[in-house]
C-alpha cells in the first residue's frame, strides 16, 4: 500500500466497510525443531497439514486478489517437505504477490539455505522478493537457553551468513533478511547486544513483548518465568525510546505502541490485523490472531473465505477481540497498515 491507501485503510476498515485482506499468512505447520521458553507450540497436538492442492482450493478465488505480501510461518515452516510446492501455490493464486515472507527460527541452516537457493526458480525475480524473518531472542548462550537447544545460535549465524552470501551473488534479486525479538525477562539485559548484532548485518529488527496465553503461544504453564517485572518494563521502555530517533516510520510506529503498553498498560492506536490480515492455520482453519486463535472454529475447505470474512460471526469476534485483547497487545502484527492524518502530513511511512 502507498501512504494514501494506508491513511484510508486506517480510518475506514471496520468502520465504513470490511475490506479484502491485504496480507496473507499460512501457518504451514505447528511442528518445530526447537523448544523455546516463550512458546509452547512444540508441545501442542499437531494439526493435520493442508496438502498444496488443498491450499490451492482455498486460495483459488478473487477474494485474495489484493494480497501483495504473503507469509509462510509456523512452527517452523521449512520443516515442510512440500515447502516449495506451497510457494508455487502462492505464486499461482496471488496475482499481486510482490513479497514472500518466511518466518524461521534459523535452526537447520543447511535445509534453510537449500530452500532459499531454490525459491527464485519459482518466483519472478523481477517482480517478487523474499524476506527471511529470523528469530533473534538473545546472543550466544542466552539465545541457546531461550531456544532450548545448545548450538542454536551457531546455526543461526550459519543461516544468516548464508543468506548474506546468496544476496551478494549475481544476478541481483530482491532477497533480504530481518530479525524479530520476543522481549522476555531472560533477554531484557541483552537488548543492546541484540540490536548491535542486527545492525552488523544491516538487518531490520522488530520487537514483540512476550504474550502469556494458552491460545496460539500455549505458554501459560511457564508464566512465572515470562512475566516482565516493573523494573524489566522500565528498562525495555528506556531502550526502545533510544531507537525512535533513527527508526524508519513503520518501525517507529510499532515502537511507540509497545512503549504505550509498557508505560500506560494500553495501546494508543487501533490494531487493524483483523481487517488487513487473513491467517490460515496448518489444517485450513481460520486463526483471527495469535491471542484469539481458538475462539472460533471454521474450516475454509468447507466454508468460502469471502463469505465468512463478512459474516456476523467474524464481525462479533472482531468486536470481542478489540474490546478484550487489542488494548493491551504489543505484537507487531499491524506493522505497516496504520497511518494517521498527522503521520500522513509528515510524510507517512516514506518520511
Amino acid at each position: 500500500m502507498n501512504n494514501l491507501q494506508r491513511l484510508a485503510f486506517y480510518y475506514t476498515a471496520g468502520k465504513i466497510f470490511i475490506p479484502k485482506p491485504i496480507y496473507l499468512i499460512y501457518n504451514a505447520t505447528l511442528r518445530c525443531d526447537l523448544s523455546c521458553l516463550h512458546c509452547g507450540i512444540w508441545q501442542t497436538q499437531k494439526l493435520t497439514e493442508l496438502k498444496p492442492q488443498e491450499l490451492d482450493l482455498i486460495l483459488n478465488r478473487t477474494f485474495f486478489d489484493q494480497i501483495e505480501t504473503a507469509w509462510l510461518t509456523g512452527g517452523e515452516p521449512t520443516l515442510r517437505k512440500d515447502f516449495l510446492e506451497l510457494v508455487r501455490t502462492f505464486k499461482l493464486r496471488l496475482p499481486r504477490l510482490r513479497m514472500l515472507g518466511i518466518a524461521t527460527n534459523g535452526y537447520g541452516s543447511e535445509r534453510i539455505l537449500s530452500l532459499s537457493q531454490d525459491l527464485f526458480s519459482i518466483l519472478d525475480s523481477n517482480q517478487q522478493g523474499v524476506f527471511w524473518h529470523i528469530s533473534l531472542d538473545g546472543v550466544g548462550k542466552t539465545f541457546d537457553k531461550i531456544r532450548g537447544k545448545e548450538g542454536a545460535f551457531d546455526e543461526l549465524i550459519k543461516t544468516v551468513e548464508g543468506i548474506k552470501t546468496e544476496k551478494q551473488k549475481p544476478p541481483q534479486r530482491k532477497l533480504d533478511l530481518g530479525f524479530n525479538c520476543v522481549v522476555q525477562p531472560m533477554n531484557v539485559s541483552e537488548l543492546n547486544e541484540i540490536k548491535k548484532f542486527a545492525d552488523a548485518y544491516q538487518a531490520s529488527l522488530t520487537f514483540n513483548l512476550v504474550e502469556i496465553t494458552d491460545q496460539y503461544f500455549c505458554n501459560q504453564a511457564r508464566a512465572e518465568k515470562l512475566y516482565l517485572t516493573p523494573k524489566d518494563k522500565s528498562e525495555v521502555s528506556i531502550f526502545l525510546k533510544k531507537l525512535l530517533a533513527n527508526s524508519p516510520p513503520a518501525f517507529n510506529y510499532q515502537i511507540k505502541r509497545i512503549i504505550a503498553v509498557l508505560e500506560k498498560g494500553k495501546r494508543d492506536r487501533r490494531c487493524l490485523s483483523l481487517y488487513s490480515t487473513f491467517i490460515i492455520n496448518a489444517d485450513g482453519s481460520w486463526m483471527p490472531c495469535p491471542l484469539c486463535s481458538g475462539w472460533i472454529k471454521v474450516n475454509f475447505l468447507d466454508t468460502p473465505p469471502e463469505k465468512f470474512w463478512k459474516s456476523n460471526s467474524a464481525k462479533n469476534l472482531r468486536k470481542k477481540a478489540e474490546k478484550e485483547l487489542c488494548p493491551k497487545c504489543a505484537l507487531s502484527c499491524s506493522l505497516g497498515d496504520s497511518l494517521s492524518i498527522w503521520e500522513f502530513i509528515r510524510g507517512g511511512f516514506d518520511g
